[in-house]
């Protein structure tokens, strides 16, 4: 039998059906999910074989994708928006209140009030971290320019102070020379009177040299004033020269003992020393630098021996490093409390003047060392813990390399020391 003839059907394994598809992307931004893009058509599947697909009908997905569109861009604008109108917003608040402030003596940190908070690391966190840190730098600039201003301002009130003091000092000083002459001239005199008439004006001629030397040390100490004030703001005569530190330091030592020795200070001290086997060698003028030093040790010794029933001591040292070289001077005294220690440099500033203090000794010890040497002059103390004064001075390598050295090395292993005993009044040197 034949075979019976058969169409040959292929049959798709779906249906015919219409698929509806869409196509959503999420659309993300600055850390937000701000929006949906959105597409949508209609393909026809055919079911026989080899039916063709039918073209998708893009009008609805093109509208649908046109609305989508939109949305985003007004959702996207307002979030970008708000927060570009807070950025905005501080930003212009921190520039009037900076154009305000313009020249004011006090400057409140702008950081304190418009900080913004930095909640993510995209590109608006960044934003804000930068603008955090621009209102960091202004604060930063700002008070270094009032820092810088605030020593502008002082330094031309010590120039008009140090241009009236030496008016005045000048001015000053001859009647202050008459007077102490014709107190000792007068003292003189009374001398002469007691040999002429012994005993019959004894009372009369003492009280009579009691005043006068009253009238002569009163005029001597304001003499030392005026010579001190002539120094604020002096230029040196002369050239810079190579000064040794270590030769300075002895030198220095020893015009303090003497002083502290015939002044008949109180209280037993010991001055230790400790000089720089390297010899360091400096640029400037010697006479003013001993000041400096003799200065800072006789405070020493002073602070040192006010401390009852202990040994006062008074360390100096002498150091350097690649570009300086440094002198430090420490005492074991009661201390300075950091109020003080603010001040201690400003002029007619001291706590000794029922002592006989001027409050000058300091300023003119830091206008020498920064102005005149372009070093530092620098303290620091705890109460109950001393005090220490650091000098530091740029070294002079040129004259270094060719200064000859110290035919004996004095430091040796050891320091030098000295005790200043007030019973003995005399200088006994010995190694640690």
């Amino acid at each position: 039998m034949e075979p019976e003839d058969r169409a040959l059907e292929v049959r798709p394994p779906w249906p015919t059906r219409k698929v509806f598809w869409n196509l959503a992307a999420a659309m993300i931004g600055f850390g937000l999910v701000v929006g949906v893009v959105a597409a949508s058509g209609v393909v026809v599947l055919g079911a026989a074989a080899g039916q063709g697909v039918r073209a998708p009908v893009f009008a609805v997905g093109v509208c649908a994708g046109i609305v989508g569109v939109s949305l985003n861009y007004l959702l996207v604008s307002r979030v970008v928006r708000r927060r570009l109108r807070v950025l905005s917003a501080r930003l212009t608040e921190a520039q009037r209140e900076i154009a305000a402030s313009a020249g004011a003596e006090s400057w409140e940190p702008l950081a304190d009030r418009y900080a913004l908070p930095v909640d993510s690391d995209d590109e608006f966190g960044q934003a804000m971290a930068s603008f955090n840190y621009l209102v960091s730098s202004l604060d930063s600039s700002q008070m270094a320019e009032r820092a810088l201003r605030h020593r502008l301002v002082d330094q031309a009130k010590l120039a008009a102070l140090a241009t009236l003091t030496a008016g005045v000092a000048h001015e000053t000083k001859n009647p202050l020379n008459f007077v102490v002459n014709f107190a000792e001239l007068n003292l003189e005199l009374c001398a002469e009177l007691r040999a002429a008439l012994p005993g019959e004006s004894e009372a009369l001629i003492s009280d009579i040299e009691t005043n006068l030397n009253y009238i002569r040390r009163h005029a001597e100490r304001a003499l030392a004033v005026m010579a001190t004030m002539l120094q604020v703001g002096r230029s040196n005569v002369g050239d810079a020269q190579p000064c040794r530190v270590n030769q300075i330091v002895e030198e220095s030592v020893g015009i303090a003992e003497h002083s502290w020795r015939i002044n008949r200070r109180e209280g037993r001290c010991a001055i230790h020393v400790e000089l720089d086997s390297d010899d360091p060698v400096v640029r400037g003028f010697e006479g003013d630098l001993v000041q400096v030093i003799v200065n800072l040790v006789m405070n020493g010794l002073e602070a040192a021996s006010s401390v009852p029933d202990r040994t006062g001591e008074v360390r100096i040292s002498v150091q350097h490093d690649d570009d300086s070289a440094v002198v430090v001077v420490v005492d074991n005294g009661p201390g300075i409390d950091q109020e003080t220690l603010c001040h201690i440099f400003e002029p007619f500033f001291t706590t000794k003047y029922r002592k006989g203090g001027t409050g000058l000794g300091l300023f003119i010890c830091r206008d020498i060392i920064d102005n005149r040497h372009h070093g530092t002059l620098g303290a620091s103390s705890r109460p109950g813990a001393g005090a220490s004064f650091v000098v530091k001075l740029p070294l002079d390598h040129a004259s270094a390399k060719t200064a000859a050295r110290a035919a004996i090395d004095r430091t040796g292993e050891r320091p030098i020391s000295w005790w200043l005993d007030k019973p003995t009044g005399g200088l006994q040197a010995h190694g640690d």
